[in-house]
């Protein structure tokens, strides 16, 4: 989860997965940044169905689960597909449900979401059983990770498991620098002490 694109959402969720995957974990990404899915493409994958079908009822979830390898997998999203970027309370509700049907496969899964506050970004992160908030050193990136912990302190009442991932630094000193500028920030403005993931 971000603020702004381009902070390495998708690379963090795709190499996590990849890492836990070597773990022995049954591990899947689900492609939810809706809209404008890439999951496929960072791992050299062509999916056959997509988010899409089921949305459209055309699969059911477990249809569409594309293996990477003995241990990862990965629930394509659908580029360009408006009925993805667009779902109501209630479509997101079902949606959500509708994974609930890969429990048993499963042990992990990753969902690598859209930037930003929009409905759905958020929604996804309130059903994660935990949340990775990735930032940049870039003011606008640190801004707007700001923005989005605000946004789901105040949606959660403060009642959320989430943590903080500075990417792309240059060094560890500039990425605590980050770290510590927003957890700041948090612990003043919010009252929400943020852990620091690395």
């Amino acid at each position: 989860l971000s603020g702004k694109g381009g902070v390495g959402k998708t690379n963090v969720a795709v190499n996590l997965a990849l890492a836990l995957g070597e773990l022995g974990l049954r591990t899947a990404v689900l492609d939810a940044d809706l809209g404008l899915a890439n999951v496929d493409v960072l791992l050299g994958v062509v999916p056959k169905f997509n988010l899409g079908h089921v949305l459209r009822g055309e699969k059911e979830m477990k249809e569409i689960v594309l293996a990477v390898n003995s241990k990862v997998s990965i629930i394509p999203g659908g580029s360009g597909l408006r009925e993805l970027a667009d779902l109501d309370d209630q479509k997101q509700s079902w949606f959500i449900e509708k994974l609930s049907a890969l429990e048993d496969d499963l042990d992990l899964l990753i969902l690598d979401t859209g930037a930003g506050i929009q409905r759905n970004v958020l929604a996804f992160a309130m059903a994660a059983d935990r949340t990775i908030l990735l930032t940049t050193p870039e003011p606008t990136a640190i801004r707007d990770s700001y923005s989005v912990l605000k946004s789901l302190c105040q949606a959660s009442k403060g009642n959320l498991e989430i943590g903080l991932v500075v990417n792309m630094a240059t060094d560890d000193a500039e990425a605590e620098s980050v770290a510590e500028r927003i957890r700041v920030a948090a612990a003043h403005f919010l009252g929400f002490t943020l852990p620091y993931l690395g």
